[in-house]
């Protein structure tokens, strides 16, 4: 898991993640600013030879305060590898 926690709310409109080429399932928890509970986006890739992106639309601009990321190996069982390259917001 990685936890992204922002000094002052931020107006983002989803996620975008380059991620290694297994069978690949994102799934983030975005705690947005006056709201108790987060709202939950996920996106699957199958296994791919090659990198590839993922893409988390929020629908909507959203103000968050912080992000917690989980990538699972949809394919193995814990442990398992993952490859993460990159994380872009928009």
């Amino acid at each position: 898991k990685i936890n992204l926690t922002f000094s002052e709310a931020r107006p983002l409109d989803g996620l975008q993640l380059r991620v290694g080429g297994v069978a690949t399932r994102v799934t983030a928890l975005v705690y947005e600013a006056g709201e108790g509970l987060p709202r939950s986006y996920s996106a699957e890739g199958e296994e791919s030879p090659a990198p590839r992106e993922l893409f988390l639309d929020f629908y909507e601009t959203r103000m968050i305060n912080a992000i917690q990321i989980e990538i699972l190996n949809s394919r193995d069982s814990e442990p398992a590898h993952v490859h993460l390259w990159e994380i872009s917001f928009y």
